[in-house]
């Protein structure tokens, strides 16, 4: 097992896998799209795959707090570039709340991903928006009459 920074992996794991799978919550960690982009596709082979599986960019605007909405509520703008800056955190595993060490979440736009993509080498085969909260954040958007782009599955290719 490694254990490492993707921004610090070493060069000899090179052209070392096949495949690549990105979940949901992973992406805004990253302050470096596109140098992401281009250390992944190092990583793998030739005909390797990226496979993400992410929340919708557009939720980053939407507030998650208010379930009795009958609407969506915009509380940013989708093409903020300013990091979220934070010290609240949630454990997963037993739901609580906790002050956390200073952390900085980046909302990717779409444009920022695909272009990070396509700038390094990848080529998209699949790209599909579902209205599924796969985030557990916005089920009262999920179960209104309209839908949103809740979450995306996107497929890469080397």
């Amino acid at each position: 097992m490694i254990c490492s920074n993707v921004y610090d992996l070493p060069e000899s794991l090179n052209r070392s896998f096949d495949l690549i799978y990105i979940s949901i919550g992973a992406l805004g960690w990253l302050q470096d799209l596109n140098r992401f982009f281009a250390i992944c596709r190092s990583l793998l082979v030739e005909g390797g795959k990226m496979v993400i599986n992410e929340q919708h960019p557009i939720c980053a605007v939407l507030v998650d707090e208010d379930p009795s909405a009958a609407v969506p509520i915009i509380k940013a703008s989708y093409f903020s570039e300013e990091p979220y800056i934070g010290t609240d955190s949630l454990d997963y595993y037993e739901g609580t709340e906790y002050d956390a060490p200073e952390y900085h979440w980046y909302d990717h736009r779409l444009d920022q991903i695909f272009t990070g993509a396509i700038q390094a080498g990848f080529a998209i085969e699949t790209f599909r928006e579902s209205s599924q909260d796969i985030a557990n954040s916005f089920e009262h958007y999920a179960s209104l009459p309209f839908k949103l782009p809740l979450s995306y599955l996107l497929t890469l290719s080397c």
